[in-house]
């Protein structure tokens, strides 16, 4: 259909291209997530940025205090993280 923008390529890898336009630092997540669940982020940062590291930062349930955990850069310029699944009660 005109005017579409077209769906996200993908190579062998399975992971799709950056975006085209990007603003920020785009992670998009959701609100909540049930705590047996854990959650894998991917974010795109706009080029403007010149990031070298980005930090996923996460709280167990129950507590006030936030961990980290440093994301890695895939080959197409993702970020990607997940949260780690110990402390957990699932």
């Amino acid at each position: 259909m005109e005017g579409e923008a077209p769906p996200p390529s993908r190579d062998d890898s399975g992971e799709a291209d950056l975006p085209v336009h990007i603003n920020a630092l785009d992670c998009p997540t959701p609100d909540e997530v049930p705590p047996e669940k854990s959650v894998k982020l991917r974010c795109a940062a706009a080029p403007n940025l010149n990031l070298s590291k980005v930090f996923l930062l996460y709280r167990l349930p129950g507590s006030e205090e936030f961990g980290t955990v440093e994301m890695e850069r895939t080959p197409k310029g993702w970020f990607v993280g997940k949260d780690p699944e110990e402390g957990r009660d699932g």
